[in-house]
């Protein structure tokens, strides 16, 4: 694919999504956004690594899940955390990016179809990959805002940049049902689901409220499990 017009689309998701969405319907592409989600999120893996705090992020599962550990045995599953964990960054932040985004299409692409759109896989990857450009500026907030900190548990991750309402609810509430529920309406999140929406719409040829549904209803579900995961445990 022509490197300019893949830069333009991707931009595009910025300042003009209908006519760039619009401009895919006859030749949808994913490889250029697919790859830089997957370099970003490579690269984040190794930015980030070094402020997850093991210990505390170990200590904070072994509390929710209502057992208990000798400490030697804690400090030794601590150490194998750190190791691997620093090890495998590189690879498994990309990698797990890679599979929600085609993951994320599959469920589009099949309720395009299901509500009589005329999308095929590729066309829904290309408006997953295009739409999680957008993601992209909260991976660099991110990565910038967590300079200087002190090591944190994983959990208090999404505490960093205040992209939800979560963020107001302070760092004793990560984990409660009320912050899982705030942490989904995430502003980034949000915005590649109107994306979504547009991208079904334009690509998909559907009607602006069945591609509503499409992206509603499985985010609605979304929702609803990380909210109900967190009353659970």
């Amino acid at each position: 694919m022509n490197p300019g017009r893949a830069l333009s689309r991707m931009a595009g998701m910025f300042h003009a999504p209908v006519a760039t969405f619009k401009g895919m319907a006859t030749s949808p592409t994913f490889l250029a956004p697919f790859l830089l989600v997957a370099l970003l999120s490579s690269v984040a893996g190794v930015v980030v690594t070094p402020y997850i705090d093991w210990e505390g992020t170990m200590r904070e599962q072994i509390e929710s899940s209502g057992t208990t550990m000798p400490e030697e045995r804690l400090q030794e599953l601590v150490t194998q955390q750190r190791t691997w964990g620093e090890r495998l960054a590189p690879v498994t932040a990309p990698v797990g990016v890679g599979v929600m985004l085609a993951l994320l299409a599959l469920v589009w692409w099949g309720g395009a179809n299901a509500m009589g759109g005329t999308l095929g896989f590729k066309g829904a990857l290309s408006i997953v990959s295009h739409a999680w450009v957008v993601k992209l500026v909260e991976s660099v907030l991110f990565m910038v805002l967590i300079q200087g900190q002190d090591p944190m548990p994983a959990s208090r991750f999404a505490t960093v940049v205040a992209s939800s309402p979560a963020a107001l609810l302070g760092p004793d509430a990560v984990g409660t049902p009320l912050a899982a529920f705030l942490g989904t309406l995430n502003v980034f999140t949000l915005w590649v689901m109107i994306l979504g929406v547009v991208g079904l719409s334009e690509v998909g040829r559907l009607s602006r409220t069945a591609a509503l549904a499409v992206v509603a209803v499985p985010f609605g579900l979304y929702v609803a499990g990380a909210t109900a995961f967190a009353a659970i445990f």
